[in-house]
């Protein structure tokens, strides 16, 4: 008895509330044991997985005519779906998640006013680079062991010259640069990655070192004890230490020692680069003096007040030590010695992460006891292909997990 309009609303109203609009429902069976998924929501998980959305009318003529469950047809899709620029959600989305460059912009950045060079163009560009650099690894179906090594990035101009110091390169435009300083290669050298593990204005030996631990290898260090504190006050007044020397007697607390003894070294070998990226070869701060010394660099006076004394500051360069190591003692020089080692001592903790990270995506879910098989059985591609990214996105979509479900667990009445 209503009117069209009122009556057009209730529907509407009741499809946007509906849990088939919000969510992906898919349908159940009327079994306690695992069953492939229909073609049609096998269809949509290979979109949600690659392209973070619905499938095409390509995926929905295959699922019509039921060839998705077809090996050699879903490793075609994968190739065409890939080069989509659809895919770049992969980049944007999933690697952004992952490895945390998503904050770049928003929970880390400067303040515009004491810091003019941090702009938002320059921030969305450290995004880019990072997502722009694992679309790279995907689609031209790289080793794994890139994500560590690799000898190119992108860049802009704002970005190759404000953070990496490199001419030559004009333009707003990212584009792909390749580079002969292994110091840079790879995430570890990305300014998204080390100013997302940087305090502000200032380096975290102890948030990188996590990060590599925690986010690289997937080997998180235990949670800290109750009673750990934070640098002591006095030790962090001291300001002719090195804040690796600071660091190193804080770790002296015996409840600190456990972490920071694996946590630190990696950390470490990362100095070089400053909060936001930037090379540096040592440390710079002031220290007050009485007066100013022959050979001093800058001797600065505050004479702000003329009824004051007035206030000497002498700059001072420490020499920065970048030496780190592994948990299991594999001593190391700066980002080229932690990549190396990373790469000879850690490679398989690397790829077993990669692969529960993306294999999790995938599956839009936690990974359980029970898709353990699965994830060796993938490993195992890996091994006989060179650990070639494309072979961990297809042994992803065969695997049994994403074709198969079970329904939730009833108790016999």
């Amino acid at each position: 008895g209503q009117g069209f309009e009122a009556a057009i609303k209730q529907v509407l109203q009741a499809v946007l509330i509906s849990p088939k609009f919000l969510l992906r429902i898919e349908a159940g069976h009327d079994t306690d044991q695992p069953f492939r998924v229909s073609p049609w929501e096998l269809a949509s998980r290979l979109s949600y997985f690659l392209w973070a959305s619905m499938p095409d009318d390509e995926l929905f003529d295959l699922a019509y005519r039921e060839k998705l469950y077809e090996t050699n047809i879903l490793t075609q899709q994968i190739q065409r779906m890939l080069a989509d620029p659809k895919a770049n959600t992969l980049g944007d989305v999933f690697a952004a998640q992952w490895l945390g460059f998503q904050h770049v912009g928003t929970r880390i950045w400067l303040d515009p006013i004491d810091n003019p060079w941090c702009t938002d163009t320059l921030m969305t560009a450290m995004r880019n680079e990072s997502s722009m650099f694992f679309m790279s690894l995907l689609r031209d179906n790289q080793p794994i062991r890139r994500l560590i090594d690799a000898d190119y990035t992108f860049v802009n101009q704002e970005l190759a010259t404000t953070l990496y110091g490199w001419d030559g390169i004009e333009g707003e435009q990212m584009r792909r640069v390749r580079f002969d300083d292994p110091n840079r290669g790879g995430i570890l050298g990305q300014g998204s990655i080390l100013a997302l593990t940087s305090n502000y204005k200032e380096t975290s030996p102890v948030k990188r070192g996590n990060y590599i631990l925690e986010t690289v290898l997937g080997t998180p260090p235990p949670p800290p004890p109750p009673n750990a504190g934070v640098l002591d006050e006095e030790v962090g007044n001291l300001k002719e230490l090195s804040f690796r020397s600071k660091l190193e007697m804080h770790s002296r607390n015996e409840s600190c020692h456990a972490c920071h003894s694996r946590i630190d070294p990696l950390g470490f070998s990362l100095e070089n680069f400053d909060y936001f990226g930037r090379w540096r070869d040592s440390y710079h701060f002031r220290t007050r003096v009485d007066s100013p010394e022959d050979g001093d660099e800058v001797a600065i006076v505050d004479d702000t007040n003329a009824f004051e004394e007035k206030r000497y500051y002498r700059n001072v360069y420490k020499i920065i030590d970048a030496t780190g190591a592994l948990p299991d003692g594999t001593s190391f020089m700066g980002p080229i010695g932690l990549k190396q080692s990373l790469i000879e001592k850690r490679y398989s903790d690397i790829v077993r992460q990669v692969v529960s990270k993306m294999f999790s995506y995938a599956l839009g879910r936690q990974l359980e006891y029970y898709d353990e098989p699965a994830v060796r059985t993938i490993i195992g591609a890996l091994e006989e292909n060179d650990y070639r990214f494309q072979t961990l996105l297809q042994g992803i979509v065969i695997s049994y997990p994403l074709q198969y479900k079970k329904n939730p667990f009833k108790e016999s009445e």
